[in-house]
């Protein structure tokens, strides 16, 4: 079997994987409320709730997939444009208001003037920090802390995503842009392992670059660092 046919198998094993879950509870709590007739409205909610879930995680996944087959292919066009980064950044956060507030997680957003524009696809890049923000709160407990720090060189435009979190075993963080790899301490139901892949790859296609440190008990640090134009 050569290389590429072993990593073909593999792949399909992990999506296949991925699927079954999410399938099997559509299938079995449909079937359930279909059967009962006698079932409780309340009953039927929370059963209802459920199948919604389950289908925005097939969604989510199925997204990813195409996304980065996309890259893997060479499909993917970025379509850079100056873009005013503390706003951008801001309007990034706004998403994550909320989920900030029910974990009482304090999001922080710093930057030193002046401030230069940046050339970048704001709609991409976008979806590579809601990965790692999505991925980031997944794993940090309540009364947690996320950092977002922006900041310039010459040539440059480096964005810092820091947390004060468990932080990554060494011997994981190599591990953590492969497809589907979640890192070990992770619920096996919380996130597809596609988001951090998805990430790289954007930033990737942006000629930039990412690093992770992180420290057990800690916390982690994503570096985004991607040229100016």
């Amino acid at each position: 079997m050569t290389k590429k046919e072993t990593f073909d198998n593999e792949f399909i094993s992990h999506v296949t994987h991925e699927l079954r879950t999410p399938v099997t509870l559509i299938k079995g709590f449909s079937q359930v409320i279909i059967e009962d007739e006698d079932m409780d409205e309340e009953s039927k909610k929370d059963f209802i709730r459920i199948i919604y879930n389950e289908s925005c995680k097939l969604s989510s996944m199925i997204d990813k997939l195409s996304y980065i087959s996309k890259l893997d292919r060479n499909k993917f066009f970025i379509k850079k444009i100056y873009v005013e980064p503390v706003q951008f950044i801001k309007e990034v956060l706004k998403k994550f208001q909320s989920q900030s507030e029910e974990k009482s997680i304090s999001l922080q957003f710093n930057f030193c003037e002046p401030v230069t524009s940046v050339m970048l696809d704001p709609e991409k890049m976008t979806v590579a920090l809601e990965e790692i923000l999505k991925d980031t709160f997944q794993i940090l407990s309540s009364n947690g802390k996320i950092e977002i720090t922006i900041s310039f060189t010459a040539r440059k435009f480096i964005i810092e995503i820091k947390d004060n979190g468990k932080g990554i075993p060494s011997e994981e963080v190599p591990l953590i842009f492969n497809k589907f790899y979640k890192v070990s301490y992770r619920p096996e139901d919380s996130g597809t392992g596609l988001g951090l892949t998805l990430a790289a790859k954007i930033i990737k296609c942006h000629r930039g670059s990412i690093k992770v440190k992180s420290d057990e008990n800690k916390g982690t640090c994503f570096t985004i660092t991607s040229p100016l134009v």
